[in-house]
């Protein structure tokens, strides 16, 4: 008997089963329960029907009945990790025994969103655990399966529910076409473009996927998160050539570019004209 069988037949039984897993690599494999995965350690890539991320500690999804996924290892080396939560619907509530995807699970009285409201499709999406909540849940829902103390399902259901509801917060929270969190980002932009800021470390604080809030953010800007940094840096460097006499290092470094020869190419990129040129062209309003 294979592993995933036996988890299978444990899912089967029980409605659940929960464990550590450290399996760096899996062929394509499909299963008739919900995979709620958090990675505790390591990365690796995840591929998902037809979509391959790279998944790393803190990391966590939620796959659907019948979704094929797989892992495959990225270094031989490393350790990785993951809490593996395997369940049925009708372990949530047994009016669920017919559930066949997600959405059935969250129009289910005990998790109500409306999927109407999704930017995307929750079980697709990879979401990273900032605040450390989910952490905490698993590990809760691990401990109580292998201890087995009196009502420990009753418990693990608990957790598993406000697990589930605080993954479709992250899909709900960003409103009917993203421009809550686009305009977040344009503002985070704004008051922090003098650092080395990256969509990376954006989506941890926001607790979206980097894949995601990727496509969403082009999707409502017109262009990807690179070029407008990009944009919002040259323009506040030529408010300063305009209005001061620092040095062109001076206001590479102040608008976040360590290199003033890569700045200056893309100033000349940008508008047509070296940034000493934008200066003799904007000599009289310094003066």
């Amino acid at each position: 008997m294979t592993h995933l069988e036996e988890c299978t037949g444990m899912v089967m039984k029980d409605g659940i089963c929960l464990e550590l897993c450290d399996h760096k690599t899996t062929s394509a494999h499909h299963h008739c329960f919900f995979e709620f995965v958090y990675v505790l350690k390591g990365t690796t890539l995840h591929t998902l029907g037809n979509r391959k991320m790279m998944i790393k500690e803190g990391d966590y999804f939620l796959i659907d009945i019948d979704n094929t996924h797989s892992y495959e290892s990225v270094s031989e080396n490393e350790e990785f990790t993951i809490i593996n939560c395997m369940f049925l619907p009708q372990f949530l509530d047994r009016a669920l025994v017919h559930a066949h995807q997600f959405n059935d699970l969250i129009n289910n009285y005990l998790i109500h969103f409306n999927s109407r409201n999704f930017e995307s499709i929750p079980t697709m999406n990879i979401y990273h655990d900032a605040d450390k909540k989910i952490l905490f849940l698993m590990q809760q829902m691990l401990h109580e399966y292998q201890k087995k103390d009196k009502e420990y399902m009753e418990v693990i259901r608990s957790y598993l529910s406000v697990a589930i509801i605080n993954l479709v917060r992250n899909v709900s929270n960003i409103g009917d076409d993203g421009r809550d969190i686009t305009h977040y980002i344009k503002e985070y932009v704004a008051n922090n473009y003098a650092q080395p800021i990256t969509l990376s470390e954006i989506s941890k604080n926001v607790n979206f996927s980097l894949s995601n809030l990727s496509i969403i953010f082009t999707k409502n800007a017109g262009m990807t998160f690179r070029e407008y940094l990009q944009n919002t840096r040259i323009k506040k460097a030529s408010e300063l050539l305009e209005r001061t006499n620092k040095t062109i290092a001076e206001i590479a470094g102040l608008v976040g570019y360590t290199d003033p020869a890569f700045f200056y190419r893309l100033f000349k990129k940008t508008t047509n004209v070296t940034p000493q040129e934008y200066r003799a062209g904007h000599a009289d309003i310094r003066n």
